[in-house]
């Protein structure tokens, strides 16, 4: 090792390191350094911008509008509908009892949800128009706020009521003393206890006042709903990280079309193809090139422009001959925008966009063109779990918490019967207040394909009617009582049943062991057969013969089959 005179090694011989990021020697990441923050913080700091941000994106822009518009038809549909699932055996309920309260309760909130004086505080919403419109809400803020306020607005209507608000209402406060951060009030767990909310007075300007989150029997005041994260009272667009992605889409379509508007309009032009000043003494006489005069630009241009003053060159004639000036050449433009690479650099972009937003690339942009029935299969399968997380963690505890909210006041009310009353209905609140929220299904790109999968899986008892039909968006109950009322009707008018088996295989007997016609003739199950007739037997079965007892008409077909036979 080489030292200088004061004992230092001349070169710095350091050992060897394995360590992150290379000690910032990569020129990508040496003027990366971002701050590290709580999520609290960091929602704190941005939440108005990207609210902000968020809706005018929405609002001006086409395509944004177009995806939460396809975001909410995934998520909600036309509404999530109410399939009651109370626990029987922890409430002590027989099944039948179960079944029948699980009914009325269903029938009697369909009921209430469906009318908006009963349901929405503005009174203009139903409930399933208001599940709507929280889940936008929630694309536009990241967050939905309502409050359950009690009011009656008829004789015998319901006081519970639900008014959205827009969560912007919550006052951007924060006193870390008194535990309010971000407008929320916490305990030493975290736990909102109140929210502070501006509200405008009958004079115009606004006030802020605080709201207990719950009452002292549990019900909620405020719904104050948003995508969970840790330690955070409140919640962020989840459009944010993409909102830089969106003004890159416009950017690159007014550039494009600025392009492609600037080449369509000059779409032709006049080129001089005299070379230099020497190429000019041609226009000169004799007597002027022998007098060493030279041309004058000036007297040039005023030359040429006179003669496009008398001989005018206008495109928007048809079938015109131009007449040019000496050496000039009439060029034609067209535009050369968008260019090749357009299309799949914009495409990028609209991914990236999609993706943030829960849909596939083609749900998003309508673009089918290089779809295929495996690709769009595999992109449902991937975005369906992103779509159901947010039916499960955003619209359902909306629609729970107003469900809870009207079967309290109603069993309160006596409308709904419950064993013990009110008090036994808060100690079971939990077993009493179970509930699905069935929504549309999974989009399919062939529905036969999906049909035979359910139909496979259900043979190999690997699922069941419940799962078919909440994976359709039903309740498999009343899919199971429709079938049962088609079924009904169909054999009371002599028709075959309409939903048996095609796959059941029907036992046959021989001639000898269904014995005479006379002796069978009360049967409905039996059928006259043609040994010899193959095609008569078939034709009966199709016509459900053998679900009812044969008539005259029934004979004498089977007998003209008999004699083709």
């Amino acid at each position: 090792m080489l030292i200088d005179t004061s004992g230092r090694p001349l070169i710095n011989q350091s050992k060897p390191q394995s360590a992150y990021f290379r000690q910032n020697k990569s020129p990508f990441l040496s003027t990366w350094k971002p701050v590290l923050r709580e999520g609290s913080d960091d929602v704190r700091a941005g939440w108005q911008l990207a609210a902000a941000r968020a809706i005018d994106a929405i609002q001006n822009n086409g395509f944004m509008s177009g995806i939460v518009d396809a975001s909410a038809a995934s998520v909600v549909g036309q509404g999530l509908q109410l399939a009651s699932r109370p626990d029987g055996e922890a409430l002590g309920w027989s099944e039948t009892y179960k079944e029948e309260w699980a009914a009325k309760v269903e029938r009697e909130f369909r009921a209430w949800a469906n009318v908006p004086m009963e349901v929405d505080g503005g009174a203009r919403m139903t409930f399933y128009q208001m599940q709507i419109a929280a889940y936008k809400c929630w694309m536009f803020y990241g967050e939905i706020l309502a409050m359950l306020p009690m009011r009656r607005r008829q004789a015998g209507g319901s006081l519970t009521k639900i008014l959205l608000l827009p969560p912007s209402r919550i006052a951007d406060e924060t006193e870390e003393y008194n535990r309010l951060v971000h407008g929320v009030r916490m305990d030493d767990l975290g736990a909102p206890i109140a929210y502070r909310i501006r509200q405008k007075s009958q004079f115009g300007y606004e006030v802020s006042k605080e709201f207990r989150a719950r009452d002292r029997d549990g019900r909620p005041n405020v719904l104050h709903i948003f995508d969970p994260s840790i330690a955070s009272p409140r919640g962020i667009s989840p459009l944010a990280p993409v909102l830089k992605v969106c003004q890159q889409v416009d950017q690159l379509a007014d550039a494009t079309i600025a392009a492609a508007l600037l080449q369509t309009m000059f779409a032709a032009t006049i080129q001089n193809q005299t070379s230099g000043l020497a190429g000019f003494s041609g226009l000169l006489t004799e007597e002027e090139q022998a007098g060493g005069k030279t041309l004058d630009m000036d007297v040039f241009m005023d030359a040429q422009n006179a003669w496009y003053d008398s001989n005018g060159l206008n495109l928007n004639t048809h079938g015109r001959i131009a007449h040019l000036f000496p050496n000039d050449k009439l060029e034609f433009h067209e535009a050369k925008h968008p260019s090749e690479n357009y299309d799949n650099f914009a495409g990028w972009l609209m991914r990236e966009i999609a993706r943030c937003a829960g849909l596939t690339y083609e749900e998003a942009t309508m673009d089918f063109r290089s779809a295929t029935y495996s690709s769009v299969r595999m992109g449902t399968a991937q975005i369906w779990p992103i779509v159901l997380n947010r039916r499960t963690n955003i619209v359902n505890p909306f629609s729970q918490a107003g469900f809870e909210a009207w079967l309290e006041e109603k069993i309160g009310e006596g409308r709904i019967p419950f064993p013990g009353g009110l008090e036994a209905f808060f100690r079971n609140k939990a077993a009493a207040c179970g509930a699905w929220w069935n929504g549309p299904a999974a989009p399919q790109a062939d529905d036969l394909k999906t049909a035979r999968a359910h139909q496979t899986l259900k043979d190999m008892g690997a699922t069941t009617l419940e799962a078919v039909s909440a994976s359709y968006g039903r309740d498999w109950r009343d899919d199971m009582k429709q079938r049962a009322r088609e079924r009904d009707f169909a054999l009371k008018l002599g028709l075959p049943d309409p939903h048996a088996d095609p796959l059941e295989k029907k036992a046959e007997f021989s001639r000898a062991e269904q014995g005479d016609d006379a002796d069978k003739s009360d049967d409905p199950s039996f059928a006259p057969d043609n040994p010899g007739s193959k095609r008569s037997r078939s034709a009966l079965n199709l016509m459900g013969y053998g679900r009812r007892k044969p008539d005259a008409a029934d004979l004498e077909f089977e007998a003209e089959w008999a004699k083709e036979d």
